[in-house]
């Protein structure tokens, strides 16, 4: 009789019931493929992009789990666990007494089997391509658990249906303690039945129990007792050992067939275990717990461990942007806190200046602009920084990609404005709406990088210190060392088109890929659409002096921003009577967004370089401005007829100061006042700000004071001040000096040059350098790269004054004859 017949058999006289939908296979098994088509359902839609319209962040068309309906599926997946987890927990006063899980143990059987499946199938949409590239995470060890939970669980059923039905013929029911009991009872009556008999019997008897006995055996042991007065006594022994024997390996079989029942709990519910640990470790990682929550000192200890700190190394980022890396890798960006000048001068106004302020903020501005993240990590002011792999990087990938917070004048100074818009973990920024899966970040849009990216550079491209405390920058009350962004937004409020990245992060030609370097379908998801991918070499006038000016790889890109800067022309010169010719030079702001020169403007040397020469001889006349190498200074008079600076001893290449230079560098003070009238009250401009001047008593310093400020020079020739120049402005300068009477022709070249640092201004730096400093700078001021901004010549032939007339004698008129004569 099958087993069906058997069941209807037993149905049929009431001894088993009949089973109920629930507790049968089918329901569940559709249940199971309309929620599987449901989910699928789910993600199509999503990679659709159709939700996108609603946030691209939350429901990019990515196939991740960090997206909108990533979370939804894992939110599926984790609950569907549950279910199969509150099987294997649930007891039966609460299946009885609580609505939500009363049912019958064959129904739950199959919600947890079913349910395991749907939990294994949106575990794997909620991974998506995440369980395909090389990446460890807690994330694909929880669905690999997952998997062989199902397997085992899948396993164990099918056992579950094989086994029993074979097992029946054999044992009967699995009770062990029954056959042990019955195994027993007959040894305790192979007792009683020997009682009394001879020692012989008592012998056999021992033998009987030692282990069950085979029917040979035991014919074999009767022929001991043959035609003895103990062969029935014996023979009864024999059929309690048979009956015992059964027992026993009735025992054995149902230890057997138990244990091929019940052993794959010995996999399946570790595993259950294992995954149930797991998940909230899995969640702990991948909302970036640690790296948001840790304190500093805990994320400098893990450094080395992106997914714990919450910050990447630069070079993990080159693996695939390798063309943006390798731009960025020379840049000063990438030398913001290893250039020796700034670990120089750094080092300086940590001694010497802000040595007793307070900590984090101001202490550490000058090396939280630098280097932020670093700085936080090593929680020190001194360069260079030590203990991490990060102690040297500067502004990182991760200082912009990984900005979500408020950008303002100044503010990457001080730890409330970058340090706290940081947002740690695997975020990052961009300007890119059609985002690309991939195993290392998340990827969002952040507006102030598609609507003006140049917003982001007032974080660290104006330097000014809060001097009064009163919440606002003043020009003349405060010390303000750069105002770069600040002249970029008067240009923009001016009219202005182009953007500091226009320039400073110009379109790579032929580059489509941001992720150039990453394998489609490993370490990207899918191809992405064409990009405009813009330079990260940052090219600006600077460049790590520890490097040759005229050698650094970004020389040729620093050359053209240079020379597109400014138009410069010169007139015809022109005599006088006195023997005194002159000459006028103009200067034109055409292609800066902002000031030239501008950043630390104490530091930049633009200046004009004239020769004039006689045409016929090539004598040179008058010249102004002319160095004899890259190392030799300006003859500036507002710093070599300084004589309270300690600075001037450092000049080098001048025997007199140079009257009429033009040299648009400011002067840098240690002690700041502000212009003021006869009587003593401030004088303000033109825009409503006050000028700063030097203090009494004042020097030019190479290092920034906080009672300080930069100072505009003047020319001692006509006391014109050398002001920076704005966007779409012209500055005239006029050049006055004596020609031989023998000189008809004159030819005039003038040059306009720039330095982004003054030799003597360096040789200071390096004369308070501690030897054990490194790098020391001294041997590298030789790197100085003077640059040709702009080139005019002009040629006039001299008009030579007529001399004077003789004077003539005066006539005496003729006499007036009168009519009456």
């Amino acid at each position: 009789m099958s087993t069906r017949d058997s069941k209807s058999r037993a149905q049929a006289l009431g001894l088993e019931r009949a089973l109920r939908w629930h507790e049968r296979s089918w329901p569940w098994l559709l249940v199971t493929l309309v929620a599987s088509a449901g989910l699928f359902a789910l993600v199509f839609v999503a990679l659709s992009g159709k939700w996108a319209n609603f946030d691209p962040d939350i429901f990019a068309p990515v196939l991740r789990g960090y997206t909108g309906h990533g979370e939804l599926l894992g939110v599926i997946a984790a609950a569907t666990a549950g279910l199969c987890l509150l099987f294997s927990i649930r007891k039966r006063w609460l299946q009885e007494r609580l609505p939500l899980i009363r049912g019958s143990m064959l129904g739950w059987l199959w919600v947890h089997v079913f349910a395991g499946l749907v939990s294994l199938l949106a575990a794997m949409l909620h991974a998506g391509f995440g369980l395909f590239d090389e990446q460890l995470t807690t994330g694909k060890a929880l669905f690999w658990f997952l998997v062989l939970i199902s397997l085992s669980g899948v396993v164990w059923r099918i056992v579950y249906k094989v086994v029993p039905a074979g097992a029946a013929r054999k044992i009967g029911n699995y009770s062990q303690q029954a056959s042990s009991d019955r195994a027993r009872e007959q040894t305790l009556e192979m007792e009683k039945v020997a009682a009394g008999g001879s020692e012989l019997l008592h012998q056999w008897k021992d033998w009987l129990l030692q282990r069950p006995r085979t029917r040979r055996e035991l014919d074999q042991a009767r022929a001991n007792f043959a035609s003895t007065p103990e062969a029935a006594v014996f023979d009864q022994l024999c059929a309690l050992a048979e009956s015992r024997g059964r027992a026993l390996t009735r025992q054995r079989l149902q230890k057997t067939i138990t244990g091929r029942l019940q052993g794959w709990r010995i996999v399946h519910v570790p595993l259950s275990l294992a995954f149930v640990i797991l998940l909230p470790l899995h969640l702990v990682e991948v909302y970036d717990v640690p790296a948001k929550y840790l304190p500093p000192e805990m994320r400098a200890q893990l450094s080395e461990v992106p997914r714990l700190s919450g910050v990447h190394d630069p070079a993990a980022c080159g693996e695939c942007h390798r063309a943006i890396y390798e731009q960025w890798q020379h840049s000063m960006h990438a030398h913001a806190l290893s250039s020796p000048v700034t670990i120089v001068q750094n080092n300086q106004v940590m001694l010497r200046e802000l040595n007793e302020a307070e900590i984090p903020d101001p202490k550490r501005i000058c090396v939280n602009c630098h280097g932020p993240i670093a700085t936080e990590l090593a929680q020190a002011e001194m360069l260079p920084f030590t203990g991490s792999s990060a102690s040297d990087h500067g502004i990182t990938c991760s200082v912009c990609h990984q900005f979500d917070g408020a950008s303002r004048s100044g503010g990457g100074a001080y730890t409330d404005v970058v340090i706290a818009g940081l947002e740690r973990g695997r975020v990052m920024y961009g300007p890119f709406a059609s985002a690309v899966g991939n195993p290392y970040h998340q990827s969002r849009i952040r507006p102030e990088m598609t609507e003006d990216a140049s917003l982001m550079c007032q974080n660290c491209h104006d330097v000014n210190l809060d001097r009064d405390g009163n919440g606002k920058i003043e020009l003349g009350h405060d010390l303000v060392l750069q105002t770069t962004f600040g002249e970029y937004l008067e240009y923009r409020n001016n009219g202005g088109p182009s953007s500091c990245i226009d320039c400073h992060m110009p379109v790579v030609a032929g580059l489509t890929r941001v992720a150039e370097a990453a394998r489609v379908g490993d370490q990207q998801d899918v191809s992405a659409p064409p990009r405009l991918v813009r330079d990260h070499s940052f090219v600006g006038v600077d460049y790590p002096l520890d490097h040759s000016g005229a050698t650094e790889p970004h020389r040729p890109a620093r050359v053209r921003l240079l020379r597109a800067a400014a138009k410069f022309d010169v007139d015809k010169p022109k005599s006088s009577p006195n023997g005194v010719a002159s000459v006028n030079v103009s200067l034109s702001n055409v292609g800066a967004g902002h000031n030239l020169p501008s950043g630390f403007a104490f530091a930049r040397q633009m200046w004009v370089e004239i020769v004039v020469r006689d045409a016929a001889t090539k004598a040179v006349i008058y010249q102004s401005g002319v160095i004899q190498s890259n190392t030799d200074d300006l003859c500036d008079a507002a710093t070599m007829d300084d004589e309270n600076s300690p600075i001037r001893k450092h000049v080098q290449g001048c025997k007199a100061s140079d009257p009429q230079l033009v040299n648009f560098q400011r002067k840098l003070v240690d002690k700041a006042d502000v212009l003021r009238d006869e009587q003593g009250q401030p004088v303000v401009n033109e825009r409503g700000e006050l000028t700063p001047v030097a203090a009494e008593g004042a020097s030019e310093t190479s290092i920034q004071r906080v009672a300080g400020n930069p100072i505009v020079r003047k020319r001692p020739s006509d006391k014109q001040p050398l002001i920076s120049i704005p966007p779409g402005t012209t500055r005239k300068f006029a050049y006055t000096f004596p020609v031989p009477e023998s000189t008809s022709t004159l030819t005039v070249k003038a040059r306009l040059m720039f330095r982004n640092l003054p030799p003597y201004f360096l040789r200071d730096l390096a004369a308070n350098q501690p030897s054990d400093e490194a790098p020391q700078l001294a041997p590298l001021i030789s790197n100085l790269d003077v640059v040709e901004m702009a080139t005019a010549t002009s040629r006039a032939t001299l008009q030579k004054a007529l001399p004077a007339p003789e004077p003539q004698p005066a006539k005496t008129p003729a006499p007036v004859k009168s009519k009456l004569n």
